[in-house]
């Protein structure tokens, strides 16, 4: 078995020629730092961008909060003169003649979920105790809920479910509903089933968006009350579902729930720097209570306050404000930086709370300890211009490298088309155009300047054959000389370049970057340039693999770090390790392969996952079948490395109409 090392590197740069000299950007790299697990949801939308698979999708926003799955009705609010309508199951593009069937929108959008390759589905449920129950326009003034324009939303059905719902009781049940998709597409757990529900949509902003539903400004104790019978609903009927909230609007939801009327009172209950505190708290003395977890995901929605040539970064399309663009590609840094100087009332007056991430992060180690984070609508504007295209660029490094679980960009503009959005997300998940995708485990990465330029780097697993890093060069008008240096003994001798720029969208391979010598080079970017450079290491092999893991004397002993040997006696081979891109010591924290059941064509399989490596000249993998351990193994299928680096081989025997007993198995193969 041999298992290639692999790390890459891609290059976001902004620079112009011009008589000038280059703008000299220094990016230090070590593999063996900062090494932190990347998400793949962070790479996620609300809408679908032009030509990317993204690896996770919401259905959101604040339709959801009055949709109705009896009918497929759903509110405007005051997006759009409070209207309760169609718009669910015509933005999905179903035939009106099919707009009444139960949950039609929600399974539509979950099916396309599954058709493109078993995205994560976040599906929102409404919890503000009302939704549309028609679809007769706007509702007004004088139809506030409670009135015949909308039904009344309980989260426990008193009676046995129904996957026909009765629309004449007068009351539509969420447990029910999550039972529809359950008995629909399998439990969370499953491969098809929906993974992830969302405790509705911006409640801090009900009374304003809502104004027909529920007219009143939320308080605080009523939205822990909503939230934790809506959760436990969700668990009662799919404990394998994430639950997700309290998806706040922005800041002032994270302060204050929208100042709230209770909110002074209840934030001298406790030690609360701030709402998000009292809200982790609140739910873990509700989980702890009800004994099971119901708050996985804290989510808190982030559109940027950053103006910059008089106007917010994210608004308008007009791409003649240089200063407007250039504050649209500093703006990330907020998320992190607490050099950066927001320009904004956040900053101005709430600066304890800055920069981001590290607040919220803390705040969940303070107050409930395991919740992941979640950032499920996000924009900085630019979908449209390369200003955007690097913000965008810039953003998805750092969701990756800071450890947030989930991430959903949502469109501000869809005209001119996004195209610069979409490919700052395929230059992290198909720069080459074959799959080809960053790490999945950041590791460390500073730039001399974070003005100029931001860095990210990342790895596969713990192998080091291919280094990719993200240097953002951020001046907006001149040439940038990025010079790399790489920490550690593995050695990189030659880097391939794929980059998007000002003239073009599109990702296209440059000049190969060969001849590193010392593990540092140097290459110049122009203008508004994103790069991903994959840099290639000597020796992509089993060998590479132990002179990065074992110490001279290790590798002088076979007992140790041999291709059959296991030196902390954990049942697994080095060899083993490497090709399955394991820990290279220790004990295993998960099984190196994963066993399913499927459904192939009307028949029901058995299907095996497992981690490849992504470039391993000679390696291959071999799943076999048998219908015994004992013997009579056979090649199922011959799996070589590549992208992405998880892969599922579907079995070839139905085990419905087969032997009682079916096994898998993945043998690592050495070819050289």
């Amino acid at each position: 078995m041999v298992f290639d090392h692999c790390i890459r590197l891609v290059l976001i740069g902004v620079c112009v020629a011009t008589a000038r000299a280059d703008i000299a950007v220094t990016v230090s790299v070590d593999p063996a730092s900062g090494r932190t697990a990347i998400s793949p949801l962070v790479y996620g939308v609300n809408q679908d961008l032009p030509g990317y698979a993204a690896t996770a999708r919401r259905q959101g926003g604040n339709r959801m909060t009055g949709y109705n799955w009896e009918n497929n009705a759903s509110n405007a609010g005051s997006d759009w003169m409070h209207s309760s309508d169609n718009f669910a199951t015509w933005v999905m593009g179903i035939p009106d003649a099919q707009a009444n069937v139960p949950g039609i929108a929600v399974t539509t959008f979950h099916d396309q979920s599954v058709a493109a390759g078993g995205a994560y589905s976040i599906v929102t449920l409404p919890m503000a105790g009302y939704v549309a129950a028609d679809k007769s326009g706007t509702v007004m003034t004088g139809q506030v809920a409670p009135s015949s324009r909308w039904k009344a939303v309980s989260n426990t059905k008193p009676g046995a479910f129904s996957l026909t719902p009765n629309t004449g009781d007068g009351t539509v049940y969420s447990d029910e509903f999550v039972n529809f998709l359950v008995n629909r597409y399998g439990s969370a757990a499953m491969p098809n089933g929906v993974r992830a529900y969302s405790l509705d949509n911006e409640p801090d902003l009900w009374s304003h968006t809502h104004a027909r539903l529920h007219a009143a400004q939320p308080t605080c104790v009523e939205l822990i009350a909503r939230s934790t019978d809506l959760a436990k609903a969700v668990k009662r009927v799919d404990p394998a579902a994430e639950t997700i909230g309290f998806v706040s609007y922005g800041f002032n939801g994270y302060y204050s729930f929208q100042d709230a009327p209770d909110w002074t009172a209840e934030k001298a209950t406790g030690s609360y720097r701030w709402f998000v505190d009292y809200f982790l708290a609140k739910m873990k003395s509700a989980s702890d209570t009800a004994g099971v977890r119901l708050l996985d995901v804290l989510d808190v929605h982030h559109y940027t306050e950053h103006n910059a040539g008089g106007v917010r970064v994210s608004d308008g399309v007009d791409f003649s404000n240089l200063d407007a663009n250039k504050g649209r590609i500093q703006a990330p840094r907020a998320l992190w930086d607490a050099s950066f100087n927001e320009n904004s009332w956040i900053k101005q007056w709430f600066s304890e709370f800055y920069p981001y991430l590290p607040n919220l992060k803390a705040a969940i180690a303070t107050h409930y300890p395991g919740t992941k984070l979640a950032i499920t609508e996000y924009n900085y504007g630019g979908e449209s211009h390369i200003s955007g295209g690097l913000a965008q660029a810039d953003t998805l490094g750092i969701l990756g490298r800071d450890g947030v679980y989930l991430a959903n960009l949502w469109l501000l503009h869809d005209s001119p088309a996004p195209l610069y959005a979409a490919t700052a997300f395929k230059l992290y998940r198909d720069y080459d155009g074959a799959g080809g995708e960053f790490g999945d485990t950041s590791v460390g990465a500073t730039v001399s300047s974070q003005e100029n330029a931001s860095a990210y780097a990342a790895l596969h697993g713990s192998s080091g054959a291919k280094l990719h890093v993200v240097v953002l060069n951020k001046h907006y008008d001149e040439a940038s000389a990025v010079t790399v240096q790489i920490a550690g003994a593995t050695r990189y001798t030659r880097a391939r370049v794929f980059a998007f720029d000002a003239a073009s969208a599109a990702i296209t391979e440059r000049a190969v970057i060969s001849g590193i010598a010392g593990n540092q080079f140097t290459t110049t970017l122009s203008a508004l340039t994103a790069a991903h450079v994959v840099l290639e290491a000597e020796g992509s092999s089993f060998a590479a693999w132990q002179a990065g893991n074992f110490s001279a004397g290790e590798i002088a002993s076979a007992a140790v770090s041999g291709a059959d040997a296991d030196p902390d006696g954990a049942g697994v081979s080095n060899f083993a390790r490497y090709a399955f891109g394991l820990a290279a010591r220790g004990a295993l924290s998960a099984p190196v392969a994963s066993v399913s059941r499927v459904e192939v064509s009307g028949q029901k399989r058995l299907a095996v996952t497992f981690t490849r490596q992504a470039d391993a000249p000679g390696l291959s993998y071999v799943v076999e079948g048998s219908d015994a351990l004992s013997g009579g193994w056979s090649t199922v299928a011959t799996i070589a490395p590549g992208t992405p680096t998880v892969v599922t081989v579907n079995d070839v025997v139905d085990i419905s109409a087969a032997a009682p007993r079916r096994f898998l198995r993945v043998r690592a193969v050495n070819a050289e």
